[in-house]
């Protein structure tokens, strides 16, 4: 019987700790391995982001004005 309560609580406690948590952890561990390759990486993702985003407020910022 305690056997499944242990088995009970530490799976409660793992699916309790939200994906983007364990992601920040992940991200903030790795920093600190491999500081280039997570800058690297990070640069690289926030590309399409620009790309995706800074249209709309160009056009945003020359209807102001």
């Amino acid at each position: 019987m305690t056997e499944d309560i242990k088995k009970g609580f530490i799976s409660r406690a793992i699916t309790g700790i939200s994906s983007m948590t364990l992601l920040a952890y992940l991200l903030l561990f790795s920093l600190f391995l491999f500081p280039r390759l997570v800058i690297c990486l990070l640069a690289v993702a926030t590309v399409p982001i620009l790309f995706r985003y800074l249209p709309k407020y160009r056009q945003a910022s020359q209807n102001e004005s």
